[in-house]
């Protein structure tokens, strides 16, 4: 748990910041001056929620099986989680392996490794390929089936977010803003849309996600695009968070949680923003809740789930964005993304702790201690078994019991 805890307990800010330049600070009109005891209450205030002692499940789930996969994250924020496709997971380890295991089993079906580089998202998946960025810029893309190389193109940046693949057309998100698009077969260029990222940012970009021929991307500066997959042409382009404030801390506004897609909207959070509901064709707004995060959205049961800045988790109605539910007993505990699984909520801890709950009420029904080191990255599900990783590389799939 010593990479990232040490600086997540003094506050989420400085372990999530990227980008480079001094923040500005506002003159001082007046000293504030705070008492000890004002002090200690503000410290409690940030200190992450205990856990109960004498917990009690309420839901059986059945741990199918529970292995290391590579060397983890070391000192990196990195949300490198796990990919499922059809009866196989695939995982990329920061020393740059590659994992391909057998869903079910975990039996290690093959595993290959980039000499020299430093794997920096996820593995993205399509057009008969695995795709993996890395920190220097590298997009690496292998046959899904056998690991073999197919090709490596050097796009403007550190890629963080896993890219995407349909018809034909991969696309990559890199750090510094740019969203490109290549051909599948080759890695030759499209288009390239580019703008300038804002100087200070959280550490971590959404995905670009493809979807109806538009690709969806949401960036640092509170802006969500849709642009033509072909062509990339700008289809719409909405601000769905704008700057506010006077020093660059204040005035962030990114859209760090990959766009959430269904058949007629696109659903999406914003860090000191909100969570949004777009017309998928034309950008309009639908609703809006004040709600500030990070993290990508979870749907099911006509319900959004979300976990705010302080992790707490809520269930809005999708169709108007009113609360359900929320969660409180996890504040603080930096948790994990949401996924839902079988009208279950789960999602990880900074002390290696997997939390189910159940997507009705909200209501803890299972808890699992899967590490000591702390868990970043969201779970993936198929249609029956769900598989979470810690930072140091343990992986555990489960199922729910009879």
């Amino acid at each position: 748990m010593k990479h990232i805890i040490r600086v997540l307990i003094i506050g989420i800010l400085p372990i999530l910041i990227a980008g480079c330049s001094l923040l500005e600070e506002k003159p001082e009109e007046s000293a504030n001056i705070e008492t000890k005891e004002e002090k200690e209450d503000q410290s409690k205030k940030s200190e992450p929620s205990k856990l109960k002692k004498n917990f009690s499940s309420s839901l059986t789930v059945k741990t199918l099986w529970k292995k290391k996969l590579g060397s983890g994250l070391d000192d990196y924020y990195l949300k490198l989680g796990p990919n499922i496709e059809g009866e196989n997971l695939y995982i990329t380890d920061r020393d740059g392996y590659l994992f391909n295991v057998g869903l079910k089993s975990g039996k290690l079906h093959w595993k290959v490794k980039d000499k020299n580089v430093e794997y920096t998202s996820s593995a993205g998946l399509g057009d008969g390929m695995i795709l993996v960025g890395t920190g220097d810029g590298r997009l690496i893309a292998r046959e899904i089936e056998s690991g073999t190389l197919r090709w490596i193109v050097q796009t403007s940046s550190e890629i963080l977010a896993a890219p995407s693949a349909h018809k034909g057309i991969t696309v990559v998100r890199s750090a510094d803003g740019a969203v490109q698009a290549l051909d599948s077969q080759t890695g030759s260029e499209v288009w390239n849309y580019r703008r300038e990222a804002p100087r200070l940012t959280l550490r971590g970009n959404s995905r670009s996600l493809i979807s109806d021929n538009v690709v969806f991307s949401a960036l640092d500066n509170g802006r969500l695009i849709a642009l033509d997959l072909k062509l990339g042409n700008m289809v719409w382009n909405k601000a769905i968070t704008v700057p506010s404030g006077v020093t660059d801390l204040e005035r962030m506004v990114d859209l760090d949680g990959d766009p959430l897609i269904t058949e007629d909207f696109v659903y999406v959070s914003s860090f000191q923003g909100g969570v949004t509901a777009l017309s998928k064709v034309n950008g309009q707004i639908i609703w809006a809740r004040q709600i500030s995060s990070y993290n990508t959205l979870a749907r099911g049961g006509r319900k959004i789930f979300v976990v705010d800045e302080d992790s707490a988790i809520w269930a809005l109605n999708e169709e108007d964005g009113i609360s359900v539910w929320k969660q409180s007993e996890l504040e603080k505990r930096f948790i994990t993304a949401p996924v839902f699984f079988n009208n279950y909520i789960i999602v990880g801890d900074f002390e290696g702790y997997v939390h189910w709950l159940s997507a009705e009420t909200g209501e803890i029904v299972n808890r699992i201690r899967l590490d000591r080191n702390s868990i970043v990255a969201p779970a993936a599900a198929s249609d029956d078994i769900v598989v979470i990783r810690s930072v140091s590389g343990k992986t555990i799939a489960m199922t729910l019991g009879d």
